[in-house]
């Protein structure tokens, strides 16, 4: 089972959107907003589906927040 915590991600989104331009807001707003559906839709998945829409994300997220 993965350890990631959809809503911490977002969370994380939300914070780096505060001083970022607005074409990068825009994108990080995007990713807050898959973190948010996945965690929103995490009871109906299994683990292995939860473990591949992470890593998914996650690459994402990796890209988008490392500016």
């Amino acid at each position: 089972m993965t350890t990631v915590d959809p809503w911490e991600k977002a969370a994380e989104c939300a914070n780096a959107m505060k001083n970022a331009n607005p074409q990068h807001r825009a994108n990080l707003k995007q990713l807050r907003n898959l973190w948010i559906a996945l965690a929103n839709q995490k009871s109906f998945m299994t683990n292995a589906e939860m473990a591949t829409r992470v890593e998914t994300i996650n690459r994402l997220h990796v890209v988008l927040t490392v500016h």
